[in-house]
C-alpha cells in the first residue's frame, strides 16, 4: 500500500507519517515551503507542494500514485478545495483508492446546543466550519465510502505547537484567551494517529470523531493545565457566554475499541507530561 500524506510538516501531520512509517514501507508526505526545505533535505520521502501551483499536484500524484491520501493540509480555503477536488477525481480512478480527511468539530458551531455524534447532521455558522462541511461533501460525493471523515477537536500533545504558546503565553504575563461558559471535548496526536492506523488496518468507512468522551470547561481545562505545568496563573482575556455552549464531537461509533477511547485526564496527563498516553 501506498500512501501519500498531504500536510505532513505540520503536527498532526507529521506525527501520523512517523506512525505510520512504522507499519507500511511506502509512506510518502508534504511539506509546504521552501523555509522547511533544510529541515527534509536528504528525506526521499518528502515532497514539496503548494497549494494553488498549478499542475503540481498532479505531478505529486503520478509520482507517488498512492493507494491512500491522508490530507491534513491548511491554507487558503478555495485552493484547499481546488486541490481535494483534483485529489477526489484521482482516487476516483484508482479501483481501491480513497481519502482520510481531518476535519473539524466546526462543522457543527452553528448548533453548540449538545455535543454531536457521528449521525448528526452539520451545522456552520463560521466560515471555517462552513468550509471543512463543503470539503466533506465534496469528498463523498466524488468517492462515496471510500471518502473517510475523521472530525477532531483541539489537539493537546507533548511539544505541540498550541501547548509551547500556552506556556510562554503564561509564563510571560500575556493575556490568553478564553470562553466562559463554553464547554468541548479535546484529541491528542496520540489518539489521532492510533485511530487513523486502526480505522486503515480495519478498513472501515464513514465518519469518526476522534476525541474525549467526557467535556470539560475550557477555562477550567486552561486553570488545570497551567497548574500542572508549573507555569503559574493565565491572565484571561474571557470571551463570555450568557448560556452554555458546547463544541464537542464525541465519538460513538462501536467499531473502535476501548483501548483507543480517552477522556480529559488522560489529554491532561500527556499535555502536562505526567503521563505519555500509549496503545
Amino acid at each position: 500500500m501506498r500512501i501519500l500524506i498531504l500536510g505532513a510538516s505540520g503536527y498532526a501531520g507529521s506525527c501520523i507519517k512517523k506512525a505510520l512509517e512504522k507499519e507500511y514501507q511506502e509512506v510518502f508526505g508534504t511539506y509546504q515551503n521552501q523555509m522547511k526545505a533544510g529541515q527534509f533535505s536528504g528525506d526521499s520521502s518528502m515532497y514539496q507542494y503548494a497549494l494553488g501551483k498549478q499542475g503540481e499536484l498532479e505531478a505529486l500524484l503520478r509520482k507517488t500514485d498512492p493507494d491512500v491520501v491522508i490530507s491534513c493540509l491548511r491554507g487558503d480555503f478555495g485552493r484547499q478545495k481546488e486541490a481535494h477536488k483534483a485529489l477526489g477525481e484521482f482516487l476516483a480512478g484508482k479501483e481501491n483508492g480513497s481519502i482520510l480527511y481531518l476535519s473539524s468539530a466546526n462543522v457543527f458551531d452553528g448548533d453548540l446546543r449538545k455535543p454531536h455524534l457521528e449521525t448528526d447532521l452539520p451545522k456552520a455558522e463560521s466560515s471555517y466550519g462552513q468550509f471543512k462541511i463543503a470539503c466533506e461533501e465534496l469528498l463523498a460525493g466524488q468517492l462515496g465510502e471510500r471518502a473517510v471523515i475523521l472530525r477532531i477537536p483541539e489537539i493537546w500533545g507533548t511539544g505541540c505547537p498550541r501547548l509551547k504558546k500556552f506556556q510562554k503565553d503564561v509564563q510571560q504575563g500575556r493575556p490568553v484567551q478564553t470562553y466562559g461558559n463554553f464547554w468541548v471535548n479535546y484529541t491528542t496526536d496520540r489518539q489521532i494517529t492510533a485511530w487513523v492506523s486502526y480505522i486503515m488496518k480495519q478498513n472501515l468507512h464513514g465518519v469518526f470523531h476522534i476525541g474525549t468522551r467526557d467535556l470539560y470547561g475550557y477555562t477550567a481545562f486552561q486553570e488545570e493545565l497551567a497548574e500542572r505545568l508549573g507555569v503559574g496563573t493565565p491572565v484571561f482575556e474571557i470571551e463570555e457566554n450568557q448560556e452554555k455552549q458546547v463544541l464537542a464531537v464525541v465519538p460513538g461509533r462501536q467499531e473502535i475499541p476501548e483501548r483507543l477511547q480517552i477522556g480529559v485526564e488522560d489529554v491532561l496527563r500527556l499535555a502536562s507530561g505526567r503521563e505519555r498516553w500509549m496503545v
